[in-house]
C-alpha cells in the first residue's frame, strides 16, 4: 500500500542520480484497542512518571514486539505477551502505549 511517491537527486561527480523512494502509511494504534491474536512493535509511550516506569519495569519497551492475548470477561484489565513473558494491565494504562501493527 504505497502512501506517496517522492524522488531524492544527488550530484556525484558531475553526474545527476536519481532514486525512487516510496512511503508506506504505518498504522500505529492504541494497546487498549488490539484485538487478540494482533502482533505489533511497541512505538512509544504516552504515560509519564510512575505509570511510565512500571510501563518500562514490565518489559513494555519500545522497539520490543508484543501479541495482544486477551481481554479480562469485563474488558479491563487485558494481556499481553512482551517476549515470553505474559503481562496483564490496565486498560487505562495499555491507552497510553502506541503499537505499530504486523500485517
Amino acid at each position: 500500500m504505497g502512501f506517496g511517491n517522492f524522488y531524492r537527486c544527488y550530484i556525484q561527480l558531475q553526474w545527476v542520480y536519481c532514486a525512487q523512494f516510496v512511503q508506506y502509511a504505518v498504522m500505529k494504534i492504541e494497546l487498549s484497542k488490539l484485538k487478540p491474536g494482533d502482533k505489533g512493535l511497541i512505538v512509544s509511550h504516552q504515560s509519564q512518571g510512575a505509570i511510565r516506569q512500571r510501563l518500562l519495569d514490565l518489559g513494555l519497551i519500545p522497539e520490543m514486539t508484543l501479541e495482544f492475548v486477551r481481554y479480562a470477561p469485563m474488558g479491563d484489565p487485558l494481556e499481553v505477551r512482551v517476549g515470553r513473558t505474559n503481562v496483564v494491565i490496565r486498560k487505562q494504562e495499555a491507552a497510553t502505549v502506541l503499537v505499530e501493527l504486523n500485517n
